[in-house]
């Protein structure tokens, strides 16, 4: 039963942690491990500590089994927020032991392999100018800048622009504007929302490795 395996998880956090030339995102740094990450999302390593332990507490209580093995049909409210609990339980525990884990925070996203933060994507409502401005002060300058053609389903063509930096050791960011425009309050001009995947190197590599290992699908 998979909500027992998440028991493994362990409430014990580490007191050392490296350090990395990589800059923050949203407090964050690519690299940086689970408990760094948890830490910095509840705002101190009291509130982190209590979080795992709370959890492991939660999917510990035979209710908790018992109820999450009978999901109704048709699930409440509550039912909906109790589920969501034990999810998000359950992926701690998935980030804590390594395997591959996603964390939606709004607009943000956090990926993470093998106990580490691996991938940080963001939606940004701003112009595309503004954001690349913001990921150079960080990053600095982009490698690359392009006009992207994109079509939908519909056979329309867009096209919007594109910045890479690419040639950093440690990652791989894109910020790209989207084809949607999104309606802004009051008489304010419609705005084209821009998303930035930042991408350890590494990962990135061993992703396009482990793609180009698989058969050809034509054969």
């Amino acid at each position: 039963m998979r909500i027992a395996t998440a028991l493994s998880f362990v409430i014990v956090c580490s007191t050392a942690f490296g350090q990395d030339p990589t800059p923050t995102v949203k407090g964050h740094r690519i690299g940086e491990d689970f408990l760094d990450y948890l830490i910095t999302a509840q705002g101190s390593r009291e509130a982190a500590q209590w979080k795992l332990t709370d959890c492991g507490t939660f999917l510990q209580d035979p209710k908790t089994q018992k109820r999450y093995s009978r999901a109704p049909l048709l699930p409440n409210d509550e039912d909906k927020r109790f589920r969501s609990r034990v999810d998000e339980c359950m992926k701690q525990g998935d980030a804590l032991t390594g395997k591959l884990t996603l964390f939606v925070d709004g607009l943000e996203s956090y990926l993470f392999s093998e106990k580490r933060l691996v991938v940080i994507k963001l939606q940004r409502v701003d112009s595309f100018d503004k954001v690349v401005h913001d990921v150079s002060e960080k990053f600095g300058p982009p490698d690359l800048t392009e006009l992207v053609q994109f079509q939908n389903g519909f056979g329309a063509v867009f096209t919007h622009p594109q910045a890479s930096w690419n040639k950093r050791s440690d990652v791989l960011i894109v910020a790209s504007e989207s084809a949607i425009a999104v309606d802004l309050p009051g008489n304010a001009p419609k705005i084209y929302p821009v998303s930035v995947l930042i991408e350890d190197r590494n990962y990135a590599a061993k992703t396009v490795s482990e793609e180009n290992k698989k058969p050809n699908s034509l054969d």
